[in-house]
């Protein structure tokens, strides 16, 4: 990790809540539902949330406070930067990446995460047997990700069963709101090999 502000406060977290407990990630939780559900039925386990949107980050912590939940702390940074600032190599038991931005749009493609380089920044920092959880109303979004697991030798090849890992599953706003409009939901789960 960096010597930064943001690096520094999360070895705080990371520290006071002991070295030897589980380090799930989710990129982009937006409301926060998905993580904030982990964390209270995963207690023992420690939960980063790391979201673009600062006005996001702030309804999650207020989220997180009504709570009294210990277990979570949020970023507000892009996680490409983030990420080798927060969590060592090797520590995290879980990356979920869930609904991300419409990728199509040209306006979101500075933003566009799914890459090879990307893909084993996230290795990197996955312990071997950790999760990668990918969820997407977007067929071509879904159909890309898949193939770049596929054709990278740190991940073993998807797995929809290890989705049970994740009960009691709790959906973000955006699949409930997929749900009650018809629209397929594609799930990806594979491990860091």
């Amino acid at each position: 990790m960096l010597d930064t502000p943001e690096s520094k406060a999360a070895a705080q977290f990371l520290e006071s809540r002991g070295a030897a407990r589980a380090i799930e990630l989710e990129i982009g939780p937006a409301r926060a539902d998905f993580i904030l559900n982990r964390a209270r039925h995963e207690p023992d386990t420690l939960f980063l949330g790391v979201e673009v949107l600062t006005a996001a980050v702030r309804r999650a912590l207020i989220r997180v406070a009504r709570q009294k939940l210990a277990n979570v702390w949020f970023c507000d940074d892009d996680v490409r930067f983030a990420l080798p600032r927060l969590c060592t190599r090797r520590s995290l038991a879980a990356v979920h990446v869930l609904f991300p931005d419409p990728w199509w749009k040209r306006r979101h493609q500075h933003r566009r995460l799914m890459s090879p380089p990307f893909l084993s920044m996230l290795a990197e920092h996955m312990a071997p047997g950790s999760l990668l959880h990918v969820r997407s109303d977007v067929p071509e979004f879904m159909a890309w990700t898949g193939w770049l697991v596929e054709q990278s030798p740190d991940f073993q090849p998807p797995d929809r069963s290890l989705a049970c890992r994740l009960q009691p599953y709790q959906p973000t706003h955006r699949e409930l709101w997929c749900r009650s409009h018809g629209l397929p939901i594609s799930v990806l789960c594979c491990l860091r090999a």
